[in-house]
């Protein structure tokens, strides 16, 4: 039909050049849209306002906030840690837990830090932590569970204190506080208690049983320390469906499927969680 209209493009256009414009015919209020991609005249036509090139950036960018501070949190600070073999190497020292209690935590002498007051004073930290008894040498060892909890579930039951003195997270050194009744607590132990331990002769080389089996004491508080990789991992795989769903306006029929995975994936990952702990518990009862 003879008509006479107005077209913006999204990007400069020169003489000669090849334009694509499209209108609807029943709505002539719209205007028209004109581009120099075909496929770009047919998105916007569809009511599609981000091209597939934008989808990926957003994706990009969504990954750069958000599953890389994760990955460096679960690297450096997450309470998990992969399985570890203990062996001669590592340290052991026979404990008794006697309670909760405040430790502060300050530079080593003749550290650069201890030499400033004020640097000593931004390196001091007081940690709230469960006490040990191990020959008479008091060993402060901290967790991300409840200490609370922890200490009034733990105080009077014996154990041992696990740690390799090469494996460490900033002034901690990792350990594994391991009850004689079959229970394990993983946390750390600050540096300089646990070089001190050394040097005061309490600690000797671990024996380790390999019949023996333990399983990670849950007090409710840190479920980040006893919930199973899969979980997460779920966790992650619907958050970035709801963000894909909600970043991305289009009507196809992939968000059905986006959705779809958004949900089942977490629901999968729990249900293997349960079996493989039922699968555990039936062993742990066997052995």
């Amino acid at each position: 039909m003879p008509v006479r209209f107005e077209a913006s493009t999204n990007r400069r256009q020169g003489v000669g050049s090849d334009l694509y414009v499209a209108y609807v015919p029943t709505h002539p209020e719209l205007g028209a849209i004109g581009d120099d991609q075909r496929e770009d005249v047919e998105r916007q036509l569809a009511g599609r306002a981000l091209q597939f090139g934008d989808e990926w950036t957003i994706g990009g960018f969504w990954a750069l906030a958000t599953l890389a501070p994760l990955g460096y949190w679960w690297k450096n600070d997450s309470p998990r840690r992969p399985k570890r073999t203990v062996g001669p190497d590592w340290k052991a020292l026979r404990v008794t837990v006697t309670g909760t209690g405040r430790h502060t935590d300050v530079p080593p002498p003749g550290s650069p830090e201890a030499s400033d007051e004020k640097k000593r004073r931004e390196n001091t930290r007081t940690l709230r932590c469960v006490l040990l008894d191990g020959g008479g040498w008091q060993v402060p060892f901290h967790s991300r569970m409840d200490g609370e909890a922890a200490g009034a579930a733990l105080t009077g039951t014996h154990g041992w204190l696990l740690w390799h003195p090469q494996q460490r997270r900033g002034r901690d050194v990792l350990a594994e506080l391991v009850g004689d009744d079959g229970w394990q607590l993983p946390g750390a132990v600050p540096v300089q208690v646990a070089e001190q331990a050394e040097e005061a002769g309490v600690v000797a080389p671990a024996q380790p049983d390999p019949e023996r089996r333990v399983q990670t004491l849950d007090l409710g508080a840190g479920w980040l320390v006893t919930v199973s990789a899969p979980v997460v991992a779920g966790l992650a795989v619907a958050l970035g469906c709801l963000t894909t769903l909600l970043l991305v306006p289009d009507s196809g029929a992939w968000r059905l499927w986006t959705a779809a995975a958004g949900v089942l994936t977490p629901l999968v990952a729990f249900i293997a969680q349960v079996v493989a702990r039922t699968d555990h518990g039936d062993g742990d009862a066997a052995g």
